[in-house]
């Protein structure tokens, strides 16, 4: 169980699913590192921070959805700072897809935020299943 919500959790799985992925809470990595999706086996593997709170690991889980669904994986794809414009691509997409899960009368606003910053989206945004 990756949230305390069982829609959202099941969700996720079925996002999981989708995407042929799973996830594997880990601290190895790294300290300042959310995230990291790796293809082993005919399978994404997205290990998360365990450290992270559960409503961004919920987040983080979606962003790297996002990534492996727009191809965007590889060192390319890294973040190379705050102004990265295919993290913000990343970001929109997460929202766009899944806004079903977030306040509906929210979605634009989580939108703009995406292409804002990453850290104002993930401090504003609240899920909501509907």
């Amino acid at each position: 169980m990756y949230y305390k919500d069982k829609n959202l959790n099941s969700y996720l799985n079925e996002k999981l699913q989708e995407y042929k992925a799973q996830i594997i809470k880990t601290d190895k990595v790294g300290k300042y590192c959310s995230a990291v999706t790796l293809f082993y086996n005919n399978k994404y593997i997205i290990y998360i921070n365990e450290t992270i709170t559960e409503k961004r690991f919920i987040l983080t889980a979606l962003h790297e959805l996002s990534h492996i669904k727009l191809n965007y994986l590889g060192y390319k794809y890294e973040k190379k700072g705050k102004k990265n414009l295919k993290e913000k691509i990343v970001n929109f997409n997460m929202v766009w897809s899944n806004r079903r899960i977030f306040e509906p009368t929210r979605v634009f606003y989580y939108l703009f935020l995406a292409l804002l910053s990453e850290d104002a989206l993930y401090k504003n945004i609240d899920f909501i299943i509907t």
